[in-house]
């Protein structure tokens, strides 16, 4: 080759690879942009998670450990079953798993803003639900799912002792779709459907199904249902609930009022998310692009370090070491702490 020709030929290539830039950025998309970069920091934050369960940082997670081991002493013949809800105290559970599927599954390639929102809100639940002060809320199911298996010697938790119920053992985990489903009957009715580790539940019940009527018009507890699925549900789950929720409606159930779980934080924590949501469906509402990341939605940061109980009765709710700003939208406001906080979307 003529060295001649070099700076030539050079000159050339530079300007096809500055067209091809040209060009890519022509096509960019603004939706798709903003769905990626959030995933991105969802996926952090979930890492996050999996790495506190898998050291045992969490209060509820260390009482599941606990309470199993105490349960399995008790009953030994549910030895096979106890195991199972004691991984739900780690990162092999059902729970955290299905956490994991929700992000695998985000559709990254969205193009318009009809694809956009869906996929926008279910980034936004798995944001919350990766918070581990809310997971840490989510486990209360489990730890009181072995107190009623050990028929008393296990104290429940957050939940009052003279409070009665009349749903059988596992009610705490029905509704939740990472433990079984709503199945109809030939006569129209729906009965709850366990995924199969869990039909053990089933044979606990000695083959009595749990319908949907009944679970949700008597006085149950589980935090899944009264807050989990809003605040950290997946987007489908939400929309199967709106219409299973007008279908009870009709038929003259009353779906019970949610009830107090967890510390004080912790619910100051639910109600911070419940006010960034309504903030993002504002925003969603009234723009014709994606929600505005310069547009500043602050709650308490989980931070790295969280604080257990060793009270199986206290509030079992994880503490935030610092009180650091957490963002789901980006924020660019400056502000002096600005540099310290975390934010959902990548900030610097």
């Amino acid at each position: 080759m003529n060295l001649r020709c070099m700076p030539f030929i050079l000159r050339y290539f530079t300007l096809i690879l500055l067209l091809f830039t040209v060009l890519l950025s022509g096509c960019s998309n603004e939706y798709g942009n903003d769905i990626n970069t959030k995933y991105v920091s969802t996926s952090k934050r979930v890492t996050q998670l999996q790495q506190q369960l898998d050291a045992r940082k969490l209060s509820n997670a260390s009482l599941i450990y606990s309470y199993a081991g105490a349960l399995a002493a008790q009953k030994p013949e549910l030895s096979q079953y106890i195991n199972i809800l004691r991984k739900e105290a780690g990162s092999s559970g059902a729970s955290f798993t299905s956490l994991k599927k929700r992000l695998i599954a985000i559709n990254l390639k969205v193009e318009n803003r009809k694809q956009y929102e869906p996929v926008f809100k279910e980034l936004e639940s798995i944001w919350a639900g990766s918070d581990p002060i809310i997971y840490n809320d989510s486990l209360m199911d489990i730890v009181n799912t072995l107190a009623d298996l050990s028929d008393g010697k296990l104290a429940r938790i957050n939940i009052p002792k003279k409070t009665t119920s009349d749903t059988p053992p596992g009610s705490y985990m029905v509704g939740n779709p990472s433990y079984g489903h709503w199945q109809s009957n030939s006569s129209g009715g729906n009965f709850w459907q366990w995924y199969g580790q869990y039909r053990f539940f089933s044979d606990i019940l000695g083959g009595s199904r749990i319908y949907d009527n009944h679970y949700y018009g008597s006085n149950r507890h589980s935090y899944y249902n009264d807050w989990g699925r809003s605040t950290y549900g997946g987007y489908a789950d939400n929309q199967r609930w709106q219409s299973r929720k007008s279908s009870l409606s009709s038929k003259g159930v009353s779906v019970k009022t949610p009830k107090s779980y967890g510390s004080t934080a912790s619910q100051k924590r639910v109600s911070s998310y419940a006010s960034m949501r309504k903030s993002n469906d504002s925003s969603l509402k009234s723009k014709s692009g994606p929600v505005n990341t310069k547009r500043s939605s602050s709650f308490m940061n989980t931070g790295n370090k969280t604080a257990t109980s060793s009270s199986a009765s206290g509030s079992n709710a994880s503490s935030s070491s610092s009180r650091r700003s957490s963002n789901f939208f980006n924020s660019s406001r400056s502000s002096s702490s600005q540099s310290s906080r975390s934010r959902f979307g990548g900030g610097k």
